[in-house]
């Protein structure tokens, strides 16, 4: 009896450590669930968070996309402007490059007035055959415009207009209550009254029909040689001369021409702001030196036997014009040049290359 008891004991208590033992696991057991639980409720919310500071970070991503485009919009904009600006100031820095110093001292409307007339008639390269070289009598094709550009920094020229008071800004000391171009036009004057134009043939100092002189070549064989020099030498003397002395090369014009006496003529023509129009400063005549804009005549003028009726072409340093604006007139100038005397057709003779197409 004691031996079953005994026994029933340690069975009990065998069941009941195995009951024990199987509380503890599904303790245990429920103790993982749980946590396993929490950790899948916190991964979500994770996932959650996650998704939704993506959704945040994605729609900050698209707004600033859209910021990005119009900085980019804004800044091609600038761009376009910045370069619209770098062509206009290019545009600026040309004209102000192709206008002498002297034209930026004229008044706006005088300015203006300047750059119609040079816009009047095409420009062209004139050549003309200016000079002969060598035993043979070489005929050499010059560029018109050199001979308004040489010898305007020499510097007997420049003393001779110091020494004349023909600057522009001797007259400026003379007259102060004048403007720029109004002293501009007397200073043209001074020249044409002051400087002595000694007039003889080229064929008497050269033994040729025709023979261009530089500026420099005019002074000098004047001062030192006393030597006689025919209109477009006096011409091209004179226009440089007045350079020297601040006179824009915008207000003058080396003009080639048939007179009204029916004679070949290069002359002299400057713009005169106070009457309005070209005046004709004859290059082989002197004029009364009283500073009158008064006693010349409108270039054309037909009351002035050496005033030019019909215009070859004139220039400047800058530019050369051929007058005749269609081509019918130019081969009507061709023929009549060519009809002229024997002795002067090789000097009549010139070369006209268009820069731009004649329009009929």
């Amino acid at each position: 009896m004691a031996d079953e008891t005994f026994l029933e004991n340690i069975f009990c208590k065998r069941i009941m450590q195995q009951r024990d033992d199987a509380d503890i696991s599904a303790d245990d057991n429920a103790l993982k669930y749980n946590q396993e639980q929490v950790k899948r409720i916190n991964l979500e919310r994770e996932l959650n968070s996650a998704i939704a500071a993506a959704g945040m970070k994605q729609s900050d991503a698209v707004t600033k996309i859209a910021q990005l485009e119009k900085e980019k919009s804004y800044l091609t904009e600038k761009y376009a402007d910045a370069i619209n600006s770098m062509v206009q100031l290019r545009k600026d820095a040309n004209s102000l490059f192709e206008h002498t110093r002297e034209f930026w001292l004229c008044s706006q409307n005088l300015q203006q007035q300047l750059v119609a007339y040079e816009n009047k008639y095409q420009k062209l390269l004139v050549q003309y055959p200016a000079r002969f070289v060598g035993k043979q009598q070489n005929i050499i094709l010059m560029d018109v415009k050199s001979f308004m550009d040489a010898g305007k920094n020499d510097w007997a020229m420049q003393a001779w207009a110091q020494e004349h008071n023909c600057r522009v800004q001797d007259v400026q000391k003379d007259y102060p209550a004048k403007t720029y171009e109004q002293c501009a036009e007397i200073a043209a004057v001074r020249v044409q009254a002051r400087l002595p134009v000694p007039y003889g043939s080229d064929d008497a100092l050269w033994g040729i029909t025709e023979f261009w002189e530089y500026a420099t070549e005019v002074f000098y064989g004047t001062t030192q040689k006393r030597l006689s020099f025919d209109c477009d030498s006096w011409a091209a003397c004179k226009h440089v001369i007045r350079r020297i002395c601040g006179v824009p090369d915008e207000m003058m014009r080396f003009v080639t021409g048939t007179t009204f006496g029916n004679e070949g003529h290069a002359t002299n023509a400057v713009f005169m702001p106070s009457l309005g129009y070209f005046a004709h400063l004859n290059s082989t005549s002197r004029c009364s030196d009283n500073d009158d804009i008064l006693q010349f005549k409108k270039m054309g003028d037909s009351s002035e036997r050496i005033n030019i009726a019909q215009h070859w072409w004139s220039s400047t340093a800058r530019f050369s014009h051929f007058e005749m604006l269609t081509q019918a007139q130019a081969r009507e100038f061709e023929k009549s040049r060519k009809s002229r005397r024997q002795d002067r057709k090789l000097a009549r003779k010139a070369v006209i290359t268009p820069l731009y197409k004649v329009v009929e």
